[in-house]
């Protein structure tokens, strides 16, 4: 019944959705469609994990001077900000820096959000209530983490898949005959099939076309896989927008009355 505790715990599990969700996505873009190695995606995070650690130093001098509650929401608007650039950077030929931007403002986003977020969360319930109240706010901060993970593999796998099936019968370039089939193997990889007998039923199927159809077909992937993403991280910047409205509720109480405090 503890309006402003319970709109901190969800703030808290909807911005780990988002962070669940991209720590995710990222890493399985750019090894599975760059082609880089494990070392190199962790790099590529490596201005997010930056900016989010500067932020998180930052903010409790911060909070002297501003409620924790606005730096939460000003956080969560530029989080949004980070998410809708990134979801404008994908595609299958980008160049792994065209997401720095993106990173660092979801970063900045982030620690500002969440620096201050579980003390002014606790601060809202009873000292006889405390541990309750903390093991509450840790439960669902975790499950939202595990859901924003779940929500992001089934969201890439339905919009990758109607992005090939539709690009594949939308051509005008692939041969009638063979849409059929193509679309059968796309389908059939999603439920069952590993990678290797994914690409070894397409060579198959492909092995003697000319090169205007294999371009034909790299193009169809390449627009899917950018979509895909594309909408993945919009709906995360909906899923960004509903914590928004949320921290709206978050308690309006002062944790440190000065600068020297914070130090």
């Amino acid at each position: 019944k503890d309006r402003p505790y319970m709109a901190g715990v969800g703030v808290a599990a909807i911005v780990n959705v988002s962070f669940g969700a991209l720590f995710f996505c990222i890493p399985v873009f750019v090894q599975s469609v760059l082609s880089f190695n494990a070392m190199e995606s962790g790099i590529i995070l490596m201005p997010l994990t930056i900016a989010l650690l500067v932020m998180s130093l930052i903010t409790p001098r911060l909070v002297a001077k501003m409620q924790a509650k606005y730096l939460s929401i000003v956080g969560i608007v530029f989080a949004i900000i980070g998410t809708v650039l990134l979801a404008n950077s994908f595609s299958a030929d980008m160049a792994a820096t065209a997401m720095i931007p993106g990173l660092v403002v979801y970063g900045l986003g982030m620690g500002l959000a969440t620096a201050q977020l579980q003390n002014l969360t606790l601060s809202s319930a009873r000292a006889s209530e405390a541990s309750e109240g903390a093991g509450l706010f840790n439960a669902l901060r975790n499950l939202g983490w595990s859901i924003g993970t779940a929500i992001v593999g089934t969201l890439l796998l339905t919009f990758l898949l109607s992005g090939l099936v539709g690009g594949i019968n939308g051509s005008a370039v692939l041969p009638q005959e063979d849409k059929d089939e193509l679309t059968a193997v796309v389908t059939q990889s999603t439920k069952e099939m590993e990678r290797e007998d994914l690409e070894a039923e397409i060579k198959n199927i492909v092995g003697d076309y000319p090169d205007e159809y294999k371009e034909e077909l790299k193009a169809i992937t390449g627009d899917a896989v950018g979509h895909s993403m594309r909408v993945t991280f919009y709906t995360l910047a909906g899923i960004l927008g509903v914590g928004l409205v949320s921290s709206l509720f978050l308690s309006r109480r002062k944790l440190v009355p000065s600068v020297d405090d914070a130090t």
